[in-house]
Parts: C-alpha cells; structure tokens; sequence
C-alpha cells in the first residue's frame, strides 16, 4: 500500500517546493537524511511518470533505506509499465463474486493518531474457493486492482480534506477468523506468498503497526511457513490479540467504528471507492467458473468512483451439492481438507526452507 501519487501532471507541479517542503516536514527528515533526499530527487529526474513524488519516493526510502531506493523505485516503474498497472483504474471491472468475497479495505474512520486503518480479514477470504473459478492470473489481477484502489483511490481526497495532509503513516488490523485447513493448499500458499512479494516490492506502504487478531489455534502451523513471507521489519511491527482483542484495538482507535464482523457492536463502514463487504466467507459450491451463475450480495464499492462492477449475465443456482469428507492420505491442490477432529493430515507446501532449501511440511489438525 504506498503512499498515494500527486494528481498533478508534471514532474515539475509534483516536485514544487511547497510539495517538498510539506514533505520534508511531514517524513520528520533530519538534515541529513533531507540532503539524501535531494540528492535522490535529482537522481530520478529522468523518470516521467505520476508516481515519481515527493510522497511515494519517500514511501520507498522508508522501506527500503536511502541506498536501495533509486533501484527499488525504478523497478517500480518498470513493472507498472510492464504490465499496464496504470490503467487498471480506469479499465478493470471487478466481478461481482471477487468483489463480495475480496474482504480487504481501508476504514471510513482513522485510528487515534489520525491515520487510516486497513482491515484484511485473511481468515474470511475463501483463496481456495475463489483459485476454483478464476485462475491464478484473474486473482492477481484483481488483487492489483485493489491495490491501486488503497493507493491511488477516491478515498485518499476525503482523508486529504477531512485531515489536512497526505496519509504517511498507517494501521493495519488483520482478522484470522475462520482460518483453517483451505488456507494451506499449497496454490493457496505460493498465490499469497506472490501477492505479499508484490506488495512488499510494489507497494511498500507507511505501516506503522499490524494488529493480528483472533488467530485459532492452527495459526501456529500457518505462521511457521508464511512469516518466511515478511520482511523481519515488517514482523517487528506486529502485534497479536485473541481473547482480548477488544481492548488491544481500543488503545489504537474507536472501536465503535470497526465493522460488525469484527466489533459485534461496531457500525463501521469501508472508506469510499473501496468493497463494501468485509463478512468474506466460503464460496458456495454451486457456483460455477467465472461466478457467471452467481447472484450478489452485496456487490459494488463505497459512494465513489472506483471502477464499474462487470455486469454478468446471471442464471438460476443448481442446488447445493453434498460434501463428503475426505479420506486422510494424498491430497490433490482442488481436495477440502475435512478431517475429524484429531486427525492429522501432511501437505507439502511449495515454500522452501530459507536454511535447509527443502519443502516446508506442515501437520494440519483443525476442522474446516
């Protein structure tokens, strides 16, 4: 999630002295570090392009150090060009079922120091369900979308207004309810270990803490292969929460304005331009690929103008076909794993050991 780009045009309108001053200020830059940065703004004169700002340059020197953030900002560059990521806003329409089982967006309201709160709630999101209808490249594609969303969305205007600057710092709550066995398919684990890749090199965003909450007890099994994922600095900001979660959030915002699903109190709503819908949950079974069979929940964004919802042409639901419990033994990447309670299933996962360079084997023992 970076910091999002100046609307203005020119490089030279981005790059202003006020933009750069505020900057300056905003960052809290010593000396030092501001002759670094200028050193760097001259550096990447060359690059023509909405993103080259004050802000987001910035965004990048924050995660990746003075040194390395001329080469990570141009390959930035170049991947967004590469692959067309400058468009999506204008030319991706996000289909209905993506976008009522895509539980992920920024909050209407900000945490106690004024800064925005992202809420992925990564134990709602059936991966498993969706990577049966859509391919690997469709989910990909609409995980950017929602990225340049929560980067470069109609929401960062209301918090410009309500609040007076740019957002640079921001609060991530990240709710594992419902986390179980489908999580860990290995096409589930390498989807989300190349969209965090993505997100770490091309998104790298202000975090200034990470609320994991109500984490079940397979979490355990989970976390041993997908910390391997994050950057040591980005583990050192988080935070964990089960039983009293409440109160931990309540030290770092209103918990009155989180959703109900995650406050059963609460009556928050999803910035605009972002998914509505934040319950997530499994993908019913009848639904067939592409969701062309599916009737929404709730589909579309928050007031505002984020993209168009693709409109599908929609036929009756087939009735809900039984689910059998598989047998423990060999699982291919498409088999639920529904054991009995007590039973234990091993999967490889495709990660490697970062020491031993050999498949990570996981032991899943919950239900699902």
């Amino acid at each position: 999630m970076a910091v999002e780009p100046a609307k203005a045009e020119s490089y030279e309108a981005r790059w202003n002295q006020a933009n750069v001053i505020e900057a300056v200020q905003l960052w809290k830059l010593n000396p030092s570090d501001q002759q670094k940065f200028f050193v760097l703004q001259k550096k990447l004169q060359d690059v023509q392009h909405p993103w080259n700002d004050p802000h987001v340059v910035l965004g990048f020197v924050e995660a990746f150090g003075f040194p390395a953030a001329e080469q990570k900002f141009r390959k930035m560059i170049e991947w967004r060009l590469r692959n067309k990521v400058d468009s999506l806003l204008k030319e991706y329409h996000p289909n209905p079922l993506l976008m009522d089982h895509s539980p992920v967006a920024f909050l209407a309201d900000y945490d106690h120091e004024g800064d925005p709160i992202y809420c992925e709630r990564g134990g709602a999101c059936d991966a498993k369900g969706l990577l049966k209808r859509f391919s690997k490249e469709q989910l990909m594609r609409h995980s950017i979308w929602l990225r340049e969303v929560q980067s470069d969305g109609a929401w960062l205007d209301d918090y410009k207004e309500q609040m007076g600057r740019p957002v640079v710092s921001i609060t991530v709550v990240y709710d594992l309810q419902g986390l179980c066995g489908r999580h860990l398919q290995p096409n589930v684990i390498s989807f989300f270990q190349r969209l965090m890749n993505i997100t770490e090199e091309y998104y790298p965003g202000p975090v200034k803490r990470v609320i994991v909450i109500r984490s079940p007890p397979i979490f355990r099994t989970v976390w041993a292969v997908v910390k391997h994922f994050f950057s040591e600095e980005s583990r050192q900001k988080m935070i964990f929460a089960n039983k009293d979660y409440l109160t931990e959030l309540a030290k770092w915002m209103d918990i009155e304005k989180l959703p109900s699903c995650i406050n059963p109190n609460g009556t928050g709503k999803t910035a605009r331009g972002m998914p509505k819908r934040m319950e997530g949950g499994k993908v019913p079974s009848h639904i067939k690929q592409g969701g062309v069979n599916y009737v929404p929940i709730d589909s579309g964004i928050s007031e505002g103008n984020a993209g168009t919802i693709q409109k599908l042409t929609r036929v009756p639901s087939s009735p809900s076909s039984s689910t059998t419990a598989s047998s423990v033994g060999s699982l291919s990447e498409d088999d639920d794993i529904i054991t009995p309670m007590g039973k234990e299933i091993g999967i490889e996962v495709s990660k490697l050991d970062d020491e031993t360079d050999s498949p990570l084997t996981v032991t899943v023992t919950a239900n699902c």
